[in-house]
C-alpha cells in the first residue's frame, strides 16, 4: 500500500505557561505560614529556577531550607538560609529542621524516602504537576503551580 501523506506540523513549540495557585488558594498558604511557629522549606529539582523567589521567601518568613540531592546545585548557591540536604544522602540539620518545625513546605519535590519526612507536622506541597501531590506523604494542603512572592 502507499504511505497516505498527513499534514502536521513539523515546527516544535517550546512554551513557558504561567501556572499559579489563586489567589484563595495563596491566601489560605498563608494562614498556614502565619499559624506555624517554626517553618521549613524543602526543595526540589521541581524548584531549581526559583531560587530567588526561595531565598526570598525563607528570609521574609525566618525559614531554613532543605533540598534533595537533585536540588542542591540549584537551591544551595547564594542562600544564606540553607541547611542542607535529607534522604540517604542527607544531613542530620535538614532531618532536625523538618522534624522540629510546625510546618514543612515541600517545594517542587517528588522526595521518595518518605521515612525522612515526619507525619506528626503540618505539610503543604506545592508542584507544577498535579498528581504528585500528596504521592509520597500525608499533605494537608496541596498547591499547583509555581509560588511567587507578593
Amino acid at each position: 500500500m502507499e504511505a497516505v501523506h498527513m499534514n502536521t506540523s513539523a515546527k516544535v513549540f517550546f512554551t513557558q505557561p504561567q501556572i499559579r495557585p489563586s489567589e484563595l488558594e495563596i491566601g489560605r498558604l498563608a494562614q498556614y505560614i502565619n499559624q506555624a511557629d517554626k517553618v521549613t522549606l524543602f526543595c526540589g529539582v521541581g524548584a531549581r529556577n526559583a531560587q530567588k523567589q526561595i531565598v526570598e521567601l525563607s528570609e521574609k518568613i525566618h525559614a531554613p531550607v532543605g533540598y534533595s540531592f537533585k536540588a542542591k546545585l540549584d537551591i544551595q548557591r547564594d542562600n544564606p538560609n540553607e541547611i542542607g540536604m535529607t534522604g540517604l544522602l542527607g544531613t542530620a540539620s535538614a532531618f532536625q529542621s523538618m522534624h522540629h518545625s510546625d510546618l514543612i513546605l515541600l517545594l517542587g519535590t517528588d522526595f521518595p524516602y518518605k521515612d525522612f519526612i515526619p507525619t506528626n507536622k503540618t505539610i503543604v506541597q506545592i508542584d507544577i504537576e498535579g498528581e504528585k501531590l500528596g504521592r509520597r506523604s500525608i499533605v494537608d494542603y496541596g498547591l499547583v503551580g509555581i509560588l511567587s512572592i507578593h
